[in-house]
């Protein structure tokens, strides 16, 4: 009797303990369980499941934090998010929202000036509805730092800095231009012009793997929880897409396999490159 006791007493403990340490653990994270977080942008912040944003709330999911989010990406410039702040972030009463905004101001050859008044109302407005704001840096229009858009992007950057600093905001600052080249890119690299975006603005899986990191590191994470964050990323085929340049005349007999074996194209595709992965692997592990 008395051991049965004793072992009820020591798996209640254990899960007194544990739970306990699970809390401790999520101390150090802003965001906490039940809140919601919008994330407002332009083109960058995308609705596609391997979007930055996604990978976001998944890192939060994988240290224990479950909140909701609130996607308000693929907006427009920075006059664009202003008009439509309150339907698409005010009226949903989130949290916290985090911004990324300026490739978009870039293209559209916004005046640095504009951007800082659009930019500053809409920090000011989101502020005054009692609603926490981090800003992340804006990426790059493609990966070259010299180009119009880019030098642009730059002083749009600086004054996001400055920004976050007057106005107490958390600042996620994702350096690019030295992702970049940690990347093996840069001005004399021979992998090719961009490694990070795709069609010269949207950020590709590696991109917004990065911008998702700065963003925990701003939300308190610490290396453990940003690693085991990663780690949840790693093997989701759900998280991942990635641009395969093929011939109409490939693609035809892709098409015709995939539908001989009455399965998805992208399906078929996604076995295939795994397949040859996996062969390159044991390949290079063979004496």
């Amino acid at each position: 009797m008395k051991a049965k006791m004793l072992f009820k007493l020591t798996v209640l403990f254990s899960v007194y303990i544990w739970g306990g340490a699970a809390c401790l653990a999520q101390e150090n994270i802003f965001i906490k369980n039940g809140q919601k977080v919008a994330f407002l942008g332009d083109v960058v912040t995308t609705g596609s499941a391997t979007g930055y944003a996604q990978q976001v709330m998944r890192g939060l999911e994988a240290n224990g934090v479950k909140a909701e989010m609130i996607l308000c990406g693929n907006a427009g410039t920075s006059e664009q998010l202003l008009a439509h702040l309150d339907e698409y972030v005010i009226v949903k009463k989130p949290d916290w929202m985090i911004l990324n905004c300026g490739v978009s101001d870039a293209w559209a050859q916004h005046s640095l000036d504009q951007y800082q008044q659009a930019i500053a109302q809409i920090v000011e407005k989101t502020q005054v509805a009692g609603i926490k704001v981090v800003i992340a840096t804006a990426t790059m229009a493609d990966e070259d730092p010299a180009n119009q858009f880019n030098q642009r992007i730059a002083a749009y950057n600086g004054f996001l800095r400055q920004l976050a600093k007057d106005k107490k905001c958390q600042l996620a600052d994702f350096d690019m231009p030295a992702a970049v080249v940690s990347a093996g890119g840069g001005a004399h690299s021979k992998r090719g012009k961009v490694l990070l975006v795709s069609d010269y603005v949207y950020l590709n899986p590696l991109g917004n793997q990065l911008l998702g990191v700065v963003i925990l590191k701003t939300l308190g994470l610490s290396s453990e929880q940003i690693q085991k964050a990663r780690d949840s990323w790693l093997d989701r085929p759900d998280i991942c897409e990635a641009k395969v340049g093929l011939t109409l005349r490939q693609y035809e007999r892709l098409d015709a396999l995939a539908a001989k074996q009455n399965r998805a194209t992208s399906e078929l595709l996604a076995e295939m490159v795994a397949k040859a992965l996996a062969a390159e692997s044991h390949q290079a592990q063979t004496p």
